[in-house]
């Protein structure tokens, strides 16, 4: 009887246990995965990522759980694959753990001490450390390590926007080109079709290259696209009213504006007339009082001929200064 109820509390405990999912040390799963080749990167995330806080966005580095990581991963030269299968499937779960490894690759790298990793970061600087490091392997055909650590290169820069998908592919390009032999004979390139069917018989080459294809067709068609629907907004958008509006209202205010000016001309120029002419005729009496004054002192006995002299130039002088105002009225 006593084994019985013995295996009955067994029974419970066990189906109890089941209902309930065992909490994971967070920083000792880390760091197991490092030390360990069973858990692949994928199915690792997912399971870490159960148990991290439901409200976290973003999972943040601990200072002292990220130097304990690099002296792990530095413990065994293997690891780099284990950080690039985590960087391969990091965005399969949005942003939670972008940043935690982001910060992990910059320390892993900063710590390398095969590398001079630049202590500022920013594109230029960057890109100039990539393609100095490439310059330095040689022309001698890149080895399977350095191509790795090409990867975890490009992988960190793409997390910090430091690089964009046209940079990562001409340092790819540069590095598979190393070594190469020249043939000399110019065949023709491979179609879409026949590059396809040249991948390894395997599936996951497959599957990358079809989602790479797919990514790039989207890229490039979506712009044409967007320059198709452009093109027919434009050509079936009725003529903008409010700008016809605009430029009827500052034609017709520049026509009142211009009438206004000739009018205002009109005035001002009757007004200068009649000026004019007040001063024509006060010029007239004044040359016929002197020329009278010339004649009279003319016609003295005995003739005052210094009187007669000075009138007449005065006269004249007067007839040269006004002379703007003696034109006739037209």
């Amino acid at each position: 009887m006593e084994k019985v109820i013995k295996n009955a509390k067994y029974v419970a405990a066990s189906k109890k246990m089941k209902n309930v999912i065992p909490e994971i040390d967070f920083n000792k799963a880390w760091i197991d995965f490092f030390q360990s080749k069973k858990i692949p990167a994928e199915r690792f995330l997912k399971k870490i990522g159960t148990t991290a806080k439901k409200d976290l966005k973003e999972i943040p580095m601990d200072v002292l759980l990220k130097n304990e990581l690099v002296t792990v991963y530095f413990s065994r030269s293997n690891n780099i694959d284990r950080l690039l299968d985590l960087l391969q499937n990091v965005h399969s779960f949005g942003k939670q753990f972008c940043g935690f490894l982001t910060d992990l690759c910059e320390s892993v790298l900063k710590g390398d001490n095969s590398i001079s990793f630049p202590a500022r970061m920013d594109p230029g600087t960057f890109q100039e450390f990539l393609f100095s490091w490439i310059g330095s392997l040689g022309k001698r055909k890149i080895k399977i390590a350095d191509f790795k650590k090409l990867l975890l290169f490009l992988h960190f820069g793409s997390l910090k926007a430091l690089i964009d998908h046209t940079t990562a592919r001409e340092a790819i390009n540069t590095v598979l080109t190393k070594g190469r032999k020249k043939s000399g004979i110019s065949g023709e390139k491979l179609s879409e079709l026949e590059l396809m069917l040249c991948c390894p018989p395997q599936q996951e080459f497959y599957s990358c290259l079809l989602a790479y294809s797919e990514s790039l067709f989207f890229s490039v068609e979506k712009p044409r696209t967007e320059i198709k629907n452009t093109k027919a907004s434009n050509t079936e958008m009725p003529k903008d009213n409010s700008l016809n509006e605009l430029v009827e209202n500052l034609q017709r205010e520049n026509k009142e504006k211009t009438e206004e000016l000739v009018q205002i001309k009109e005035a001002y120029q009757f007004q200068l007339e009649e000026l004019k002419g007040k001063i024509r005729g006060m010029m007239h009496d004044e040359i016929a009082r002197w020329l009278d004054m010339a004649f009279a002192a003319s016609n003295a006995e005995p003739p005052r001929i210094n009187v007669v002299r000075e009138r007449l130039e005065d006269t004249l002088k007067l007839i040269e200064k006004g002379k703007p105002w003696l034109q006739p009225l037209g």
